[in-house]
């Protein structure tokens, strides 16, 4: 049975920090995904072929240490290229012989599990590594054809689903998950996420070797910290900074060319299906 909470008066713990500043990657020179590393075929072309053409300063950080299986922690805020600092490695990790799902990233939003989802199929694109979306507010049916029509390696769901689909339905198997990524980690320390989160982790915890990764805007905080001492093993804290002489505000570190807007959409009515 999952824990609902995590000791409160546990210690935060020393563990590595590794600060990077947003235009190292400027001040270094710069790299292809190649030289850092990206082995997969097709994915750096996939990546050329959306304008992503050299890895950032985050990227390059996490980079070893994911790939190498390490446990982390991704402190960089949204905009930053977060996504693919830690998808990148994550693909190195991921055998396209085995059809099963291999890695999972939960998210405790519908949106930023979408939007990761289609971050990780622009990349894998021909790569013969799927990825799937299990999310609430979707029909669960469909999403189980998918599963099953692809066999994707990688899952980006909703905690709340996933545990859904897997240990209520016991329709998707994820006995060979090695590899977790929590996005927006302070939320799932929270209810109502921290449950079915926990369930998931200690799921996998079955004495075979696995790699946990957490990753937020906010996630150097005592919170993050104290559960990481408690579900991470040995891991590394991979913090970014805004470039020297830069104030630290969210508009003042976002990237060049990325500017944040507003849409206001009708509320959709949500159906009898939605709430699975």
């Amino acid at each position: 049975m999952a824990r609902t909470t995590l000791e409160q008066d546990a210690p935060s713990g020393d563990m590595e920090r590794l600060e990077v500043r947003t235009d190292a990657a400027r001040t270094e020179g710069a790299m292809s995904f190649e030289a850092l590393g990206v082995s997969v075929p097709g994915v750096a072309a996939n990546l050329a072929a959306a304008n992503i053409t050299a890895p950032n300063a985050l990227q390059r950080a996490t980079f070893g240490p994911i790939s190498s299986g390490r446990d982390a922690i991704i402190h960089a805020w949204t905009g930053s290229g977060k996504t693919l600092a830690f998808l990148l490695p994550l693909f190195e990790l991921l055998d396209a012989s085995s059809r099963e799902p291999q890695a999972l990233v939960l998210c405790q939003s519908r949106e930023l599990a979408f939007q990761i989802a289609r971050v990780a199929e622009l990349a894998l694109a021909g790569t013969g590594l799927g990825v799937a979306a299990v999310v609430g507010g979707a029909n669960p049916n469909n999403q189980l054809e998918k599963i099953k029509k692809n066999r994707p390696q990688l899952i980006v769901g909703t905690p709340g689903r996933v545990n859904d689909l897997a240990f209520e339905w016991q329709k998707l198997k994820l006995q060979r998950v090695r590899h977790i990524v929590i996005d927006e980690v302070d939320d799932a320390l929270r209810p109502p996420h921290l449950d079915p989160t926990l369930r998931l982790i200690e799921s996998a915890q079955d004495g075979r070797p696995l790699q946990l990764i957490f990753a937020s805007a906010t996630a150097d905080t005592a919170a993050v910290r104290r559960a990481a001492t408690q579900l991470l093993r040995k891991p590394m804290l991979v913090r970014l900074l805004p470039a020297a002489g830069v104030a630290s505000d969210a508009a003042a570190q976002l990237p060049e060319g990325i500017t944040h807007g507003l849409c206001v959409v009708e509320e959709r009515k949500a159906s009898d299906e939605d709430c699975l």
